[in-house]
């Protein structure tokens, strides 16, 4: 996969410190505050539209939300009014990895699998890891 980088991205807008500071605060409702502290030594850019096709999901099975039939239909009818809060992507050298946005993913993919809103984070170690680990025992949008 071709590398994904700054200069690339036309809809930037705001410095990596305030995406941020914008992506630790939405996850604040969800995650325990010490699995975020990695986030503000990540490099972030977005939000910006991915092709769906350049996320690995190649571990989906695991996904707590593939179950959420429900609510992945609830929230694919507000994508198509328009609602589409960005998915967290990392930054890999094969694809990209979805660590925050499963629901979001899954809803998107039933309307059409073409692009998706992310924000993506570059990250020089193994913090997010931890995180993403919670996706295979995660709870219903509950504290994680």
């Amino acid at each position: 996969m071709q590398k994904i980088t700054k200069k690339d991205m036309h809809l930037r807008g705001k410095k990596s410190s305030d995406l941020a500071f914008i992506i630790k605060t939405d996850l604040l409702a969800r995650y325990n505050p010490k699995l975020l502290k990695w986030i503000d030594k990540a490099d972030w850019f977005g939000p910006i539209f991915v092709p769906m096709s350049s996320i690995d999901v190649s571990d989906r099975a695991d996904w707590e939300a593939i179950d959420r039939h429900g609510k992945i239909e609830e929230m694919a009818g507000g994508m198509q009014l328009g609602y589409c809060k960005p998915i967290i992507l990392i930054q890999s050298e094969k694809k990209l990895i979805l660590l925050d946005g499963h629901t979001r993913f899954l809803s998107r993919e039933s309307i059409d699998g073409k692009d998706i809103q992310a924000y993506i984070g570059t990250v020089n170690n193994d913090d997010w890891k931890q995180m993403k680990r919670l996706e295979k025992n995660g709870e219903e949008g509950g504290k994680r």
